[in-house]
């Protein structure tokens, strides 16, 4: 390394920078070390704040207790407000919230598993009107529990929204908060307040007008939340600036259509999700209405190139969005969770057809596949890349790699430059490999995810293989264990492996067990590719060969 003794850094910076690499206990522990580490190291370990606990208890007066909640096991989450908090110092509040860039308001176990109650809402909704609580906020994810009430998540998505912001995630409430100009939620104040700013000739445009909701139409929708007269939603910040967007979506091309039109002035968006979440309701008699298009006006969507689609719920409203020619024509990227089955012929109709038409410069996709049953791993792939030019391919969510595709045992795709293939690899199927080196000549990236089906060692079989030459990184997860299926069977086989192995700890043996296999299936595939590398730390620095 180069020493620069002309501008050699400061004890500071050197403290943030180490800050910087560590883990969050490691930078805590960091920060307590002296005065000056712990002013270089504070702004890091408030950079990304991942519970909104954490910024709830900077508040003066309020208290936060968890209960079990005995009905169902899990924990209720009780967030009290001090009602003289407006009154109360708020200097070590305003002293951390600057920090702030990225906010997850919940972890995933509070999430999956416990339910909140607020009592004081009007404090923070109040205090808001100041201006905004996290000034400085750069990306926010206001996803809350599924059981989290209609002005709770309301108020949790307008809580934290600052002209700052460039990256906002609104909650996906499911059905509750589609966007629907008949409903009060996050998603359609969001339209509400950037419609204000649509030029005149877009609005015309517009089958219904998303305006802000009235004092009265909230007293009705919430009566015992909401306060007529304090205005609690009226001041949403100027959100023009945003980069990423992720709204839920109802199924009706009319209402889609609509809310497009408004994001689509967004003149920053790169990347927009659109989740049509999960709807209980059935589509009107004579279906819905797919000829609705946007309007061809450079205007909309001019910086986009990421399109997520989250539980696209059929072929429909899948060829009809990537019909929509302002929304994909930009697109060099698509991340696809589709809900609708399909075989290879219908795969390539209702999926590639429609995504090759409407999005000609589409150069790395990710999808992933409800119906686990018809279509394998390799057959997916080997469908896309055969048909697009792709240069990056994940796959995920899928049951099994299955049979390489006759059609293909021949054919090269020399434009695929990346494949990361998050679904387990059975032993059965490491011979695949050969087959992939033959067919990818210039991949440059492989992820892959060994599955064992025991809890013994194994390797994968021996083959005879004509190495691929090109460099490679190569990432391999943390293999997947699938243990007996009965609880007593676990037990008796763990019993044994504890004896045979005079191992204390089955956890042990566990993580033993997954470095060794790892390392199997790593000089495997070094024999595929002499000049691999592997990444990630548990187990790159573990292969020698």
């Amino acid at each position: 390394m180069t020493l620069n003794t002309r501008n050699p850094l400061l004890l500071h910076e050197i403290a943030r920078h180490v800050a910087s690499l560590c883990s969050l206990r490691e930078r805590c522990n960091w920060a307590y070390t002296c005065k000056t580490m712990c002013a270089a190291t504070v702004p890091i370990i408030w950079e990304h704040v991942y519970n909104v606990e954490h910024i709830l208890q900077l508040i003066p007066g309020t208290q936060i207790m968890k209960e079990p909640d005995p009905g169902v096991g899990n924990s209720i989450i009780s967030i009290l407000l001090d009602e003289m908090a407006l009154s109360k110092d708020w200097t070590r509040y305003w002293h951390y919230a600057p920090f702030v860039k990225r906010l997850t308001l919940f972890t995933p176990h509070i999430l999956a598993d416990d339910s909140l109650r607020v009592r004081g809402w009007h404090i923070l909704l109040v205090k808001l009107r100041e201006g905004a609580l996290l000034p400085n906020l750069y990306t926010l994810d206001t996803e809350a529990p599924y059981e989290t009430s209609p002005f709770d998540r309301l108020a949790w998505s307008a809580l934290f929204l600052s002209p700052s912001l460039r990256v906002l995630d609104l909650d996906n409430g499911y059905r509750k908060q589609r966007i629907d100009p008949r409903l009060i939620n996050s998603s359609c104040l969001l339209l509400a307040a950037l419609s204000e700013s649509l030029p005149a000739h877009s609005k015309n445009t517009l089958s219904v007008r998303y305006e802000r909701p009235s004092e009265q139409a909230l007293v009705s929708a919430f009566p015992a939340e909401y306060q007529e007269g304090c205005r609690w939603f009226t001041n949403t910040p100027n959100l023009a600036h945003l980069r990423e967007l992720g709204v839920t979506m109802f199924h009706n091309p009319q209402l889609v259509c609509d809310a497009l039109c408004v994001i689509g002035h967004l003149p920053l968006l790169e990347r927009l999700k659109l989740d049509f979440g999960v709807s209980l309701e059935s589509e009107p008699e004579g279906g819905y209405d797919f000829n609705r298009t946007l309007p061809c006006s450079p205007m909309l969507f001019p910086s986009l190139r990421r399109l997520y689609l989250e539980n696209a719920p059929n072929a429909h409203i899948f060829r009809w969005i990537w019909g929509l020619k302002p929304l994909v024509s930009g697109v060099s990227m698509a991340h696809i969770d589709r809900r609708f089955s399909s075989n290879a012929e219908e795969f390539n109709t209702s999926i590639i057809q429609p995504m090759r038409e409407g999005c000609p410069r589409l150069s790395n996709i990710s999808i992933s596949i409800f119906d686990q049953s018809r279509m394998g791993v390799l057959e997916t792939a080997c469908e896309l890349i055969s048909q697009m030019p792709l240069k990056e391919l994940e796959l995920r969510s899928m049951a099994d790699w299955g049979s390489y595709p006759v059609n293909h045992q021949t054919s090269t795709f020399s434009h695929l430059r990346r494949l990361c293939i998050s679904v387990p690899l059975e032993l059965g199927h490491w011979r695949t490999c050969i087959k992939l080196v033959k067919a990818l000549p210039n991949l440059e990236y492989l992820l892959i995810w060994p599955a064992v089906l025991t809890l013994e060692t194994q390797s994968p079989d021996d083959a005879d293989v004509e190495p691929a030459l090109q460099p490679i990184e190569i990432e391999i997860r943390e293999p997947l264990v699938a243990q007996h299926p009965t609880k007593e069977a676990r037990k008796n086989h763990t019993r044994s492996l504890l004896l045979k192995y005079a191992l204390n700890s089955f956890a042990n043996f566990i993580s033993d067990m997954h470095t060794s296999c790892a390392l199997c299936h790593a000089r495997y595939l070094k024999t595929v590719w002499p000049n691999a590398s592997f990444l990630g730390r548990w187990i790159a620095h573990s292969v020698s060969v």
